[in-house]
C-alpha cells in the first residue's frame, strides 16, 4: 500500500483536520514551559508544563495548590521576556507582595477578577484577540486560573445552586477552548479543589471535584499536590514545608509518578537540592549516615548543609536532568 498517495488524498479532501504523517507534523512535538524545579518536572517527566494544552493543580484546601500556580507564572516571567503571564483571580485571595516575595514581576502579570465562571474564558477569548490584532501571533500566553470554583451565570442571575448547572458550562467551554489553544498560541493552567464526597458508606465517598468529569477529561496533565509534613526552628517558627506531588493523569508522559518537594519559608523558594539530594542518594553518590547526616565526596555534612553545597554546583542539576530525561535543552523548549 502506498501510504503517501492515501495521505495526500485525505489531505485534499480534508485540509487542515487531516492527522497528518508523524514524520512531517511538527505540532505532535510536546514542547514545554519550563518550571525551573526538578522535582516538578521529574513528575511531569518533562522540562515544564506542556504547551499549548492545559494542565489541571489539585488538592485540598491548604495543600499549595496556588503557590505552585503562582511558581509557574514566575518562571515564564523569567524565561519569555516577550511573554504574557495571566492569573485569573476569582477567589479574590492573589497577594501582590507574597507574589513579589515569591520572586515574580508584579509589573508583569496581568490581573483578571471576573465575577464568573463565563467571564474568565470571555476575558481569556478577547485577550487573546487584542494581543493577535496589536502584536501578532509571537507572543505566547499562559493563563492560570486560581480556581475553578468561581459561581456561574445562572447562579448569579437565579440566585439559587443547581446541580450539574456547573459541569454542563465547563463541559460546553472546555471542548470549544481545548482545541483553539495551539491557534491562540496559549497556554492554560487551571486549579481545582479536591472536596470529600458526603457517602452513607462507613468508609467515606472518596474524592469530588468541582465541575464534574468535563473538569477530570479537559486536561492532559494533572498534579495532585498536598502538604505532608513541617518543620520547625529553634524559636517555634515553620522553616520548612513538604509537598508530595503526583501526576495522577499524563498524557505527555509515564503518569503515577511522584515526589516530595521541599519549600523553605525563609527564602520563601522551592529548594531544587533538595531533590537533587534524594536523587543522588538513590544513586548512591551520596551516603545516608542517618540522624540528618550525609557523607559526600569523602565528606559529612548536616543535611542543610548538604543541600547548599548541591545548589552552588550547578554541574549537578544539569548532568542529572539529563539522566532522568527532564534536560532543558532548547529542542524541548517552547
Amino acid at each position: 500500500m502506498d501510504f503517501n498517495k492515501l495521505l495526500d488524498e485525505m489531505k485534499s479532501k480534508y485540509k487542515d483536520e487531516v492527522i497528518l504523517g508523524l514524520a512531517e507534523e511538527e505540532t505532535f512535538e510536546v514542547k514545554c514551559i519550563p518550571t525551573d524545579l526538578i522535582g516538578v518536572d521529574y513528575v511531569i517527566g518533562r522540562p515544564g508544563i506542556p504547551a499549548w494544552r492545559i494542565t489541571q493543580i489539585a488538592g485540598f484546601e491548604d495543600s499549595g495548590k496556588s503557590l505552585l500556580a503562582q511558581q509557574f507564572l514566575i518562571s515564564f516571567q523569567r524565561r519569555y521576556e516577550n511573554g504574557i503571564p495571566v492569573l485569573f483571580n476569582t477567589e479574590y485571595a492573589f497577594d501582590k507582595d507574597f507574589f513579589v516575595k515569591l520572586g515574580g514581576d508584579i509589573k508583569r502579570l496581568l490581573i483578571f477578577t471576573p465575577k464568573t465562571v463565563e467571564g474568565v474564558f470571555e476575558i481569556f477569548e478577547d485577550l487573546v484577540k487584542t494581543v493577535r490584532k496589536k502584536y501578532g501571533k509571537e507572543p505566547h500566553i499562559l493563563a492560570v486560573i486560581d480556581s475553578l470554583s468561581a459561581a456561574v451565570e445562572y447562579e448569579i442571575e437565579k440566585g439559587e445552586y443547581q446541580p450539574g448547572v456547573h459541569a454542563r458550562v465547563l463541559s460546553h467551554i472546555f471542548r470549544k477552548v481545548r482545541s483553539q489553544l495551539y491557534d491562540w498560541n496559549a497556554t492554560l493552567v487551571y486549579i481545582s479543589q479536591n472536596k470529600e464526597k458526603i457517602s452513607m458508606l462507613p468508609f467515606g465517598g472518596g474524592v469530588a471535584r468541582l465541575g464534574g468529569h468535563a473538569v477530570e477529561f479537559a486536561p492532559v496533565l494533572t498534579l495532585e499536590i498536598k502538604r505532608i509534613k513541617e518543620e520547625k526552628d529553634d524559636n517555634g517558627d515553620i522553616s520548612f514545608i513538604y509537598f508530595r506531588l503526583k501526576a495522577t493523569k499524563n498524557h505527555v508522559a509515564i503518569p503515577f509518578r511522584e515526589l516530595d518537594l521541599l519549600f523553605d519559608m525563609e527564602t520563601l523558594r522551592f529548594r531544587n537540592s533538595f531533590n537533587i539530594l534524594h536523587f543522588l542518594v538513590k544513586k548512591g553518590m551520596i551516603e545516608d549516615k542517618g540522624k540528618g547526616w550525609y557523607e559526600y565526596q569523602n565528606k559529612k555534612y548536616r543535611k542543610k548543609e548538604l543541600m547548599q553545597v548541591l545548589e552552588e554546583d550547578k554541574e549537578i542539576e544539569t548532568s542529572l536532568r539529563k539522566e532522568l530525561n527532564i534536560d532543558l535543552s532548547k529542542e524541548n523548549l517552547l
